[in-house]
């Protein structure tokens, strides 16, 4: 997982560490990073979801693996900014 770290790190010339966010607030940070409120609320349900297991992977399903690296995901998602 170390690997992962860097990438972000070596992409943005900066440390990068992964902060909890408590979750009363989940949806003020994500609003914050540009969501609409909307999408906030949702995503953060969904991540009750997940937690709470209330939404589950029941295991039959079929693992893909790509050949993107997560370097190359990152600096499509950073853009010409970096």
């Amino acid at each position: 997982m170390a690997a992962q770290h860097a990438s972000p790190a070596r992409l943005l010339g900066r440390p990068v560490e992964a902060v909890a966010v408590p979750r009363h607030e989940w949806e003020a940070m994500l609003i914050s990073k540009g969501f609409p409120p909307a999408s906030a609320l949702a995503f953060a349900e969904m991540f009750d979801g997940f937690n709470s297991g209330h939404i589950a992977f029941d295991g039959e399903m079929e693992t893909r693996y790509g050949k993107v690296t997560l370097e190359t995901a990152l600096k499509a998602c950073l853009g010409k900014r970096h």
